[in-house]
């Protein structure tokens, strides 16, 4: 296990020291237990034989602090209260003031955001260092399966703010997978679409330059047309009870819901740049693909038909002038 007592306590810094192991525990294994179904078992066993003297130790203090912020997340709610005999209590020990509800939501916020920092940078170096164990599993296949792999990829083309949200961006995968199967495959035809997607899950793939150029305007292609497909259903959440739109609004911030015509607007702008991005892609590919390169879309898009009409009109039902 990654966690223990001295982990939590190093990795959160201002929690207090009577926060016991205990009471962390089946927080601890809950947020391993998921951090393992995202980075595999392999992964989780290579980095409990890194130590302090290892060049990749960075690693694993990136997946402590990841998972200690996890759990936090996880234990903060049931802190407030105690479970005995006689029901829920709050307790108030002499000297100590309850926080507000802002404060409350704040600190939440902010843990799950600590969360979602390091989980980001712990996949980037996960990714820079490619450990044997990382690239031999099939969480790493999973993670590749489209063309963009991470919130930090999708930012690099479509920004919204908000900083850096794994939670987020998981959200949005079942979307991406649905822009590439529906505006990539079918105008780069599903042969060159498997082949590409192929060389791209391979990490020792040797790019040509013209593939790189394509391969750059998918992602621009792939990222606004994956907020534009997921748009009608982020504001909903859908349970055995009701459809719902969760609002946000604390002490800090006072939010409120956008006007009809902003979400309109914004997803009209969504399509608008898929569809501009798309006509780029259209352009490269016109301009580069060959019988070796893009040979599916040269096929069906490129290649010049042969004029099949015969030059002797003799015996023909041709009229000479």
């Amino acid at each position: 296990m990654l966690l223990s007592d001295s982990v939590i306590k190093a990795r959160l810094g201002a929690v207090q020291t009577k926060l016991g192991w205990e009471t962390m525990k089946p927080y601890a294994e809950s947020a391993e237990r998921k951090f393992k179904g995202v980075v595999g078992l392999a992964v989780c066993r290579y980095l409990e034989t890194i130590t302090t003297q290892s060049d990749a130790y960075e690693l694993r203090a990136l997946a402590e602090s990841a998972l200690t912020w996890s759990a936090y997340v996880l234990a903060l709610p049931h802190l407030k209260v105690r479970v005995g005999d006689l029901g829920l209590m709050k307790t108030s020990p002499p000297n100590t003031v309850a926080i507000t509800k802002w404060e409350y939501i704040d600190t939440l916020e902010a843990a799950e955001k600590q969360a979602d920092e390091n989980l980001e940078d712990f996949f980037e170096l996960l990714d820079a260092l490619k450990p044997a164990a990382w690239t031999e599993s099939t969480a790493y296949a999973q993670r590749r399966k489209h063309f963009i792999r991470s919130y930090d990829e999708l930012a690099a083309y479509v920004s919204l703010g908000g900083g850096r949200n794994g939670r987020f961006f998981s959200m949005l995968v079942p979307y991406i997978a649905r822009a590439e199967e529906l505006y990539i495959r079918p105008l780069i035809t599903p042969s060159d679409f498997a082949a590409l997607l192929l060389k791209w899950q391979n990490p020792d793939t040797v790019w040509d330059p013209q593939e790189e150029q394509a391969l750059e305007a998918i992602k621009k292609v792939v990222a606004p047309m994956a907020y534009y497909e997921a748009f009608p259903f982020l504001p909903l959440q859908v349970d055995q009870a009701s459809f719902s739109s969760p609002r946000t609004k604390d002490g800090i911030f006072d939010e409120r819901d956008p006007e009809r015509g902003d979400l309109d607007t914004l997803r009209r702008q969504f399509f608008q740049d898929g569809q501009l991005y798309t006509a780029q892609l259209k352009t490269i590919l016109d301009t580069v693909a060959s019988p070796n390169l893009f040979p599916g879309y040269y096929q069906a898009h490129v290649k010049e038909i042969p004029d099949t009409e015969p030059s002797d009109y003799t015996h023909t039902s041709h009229v000479i002038l």
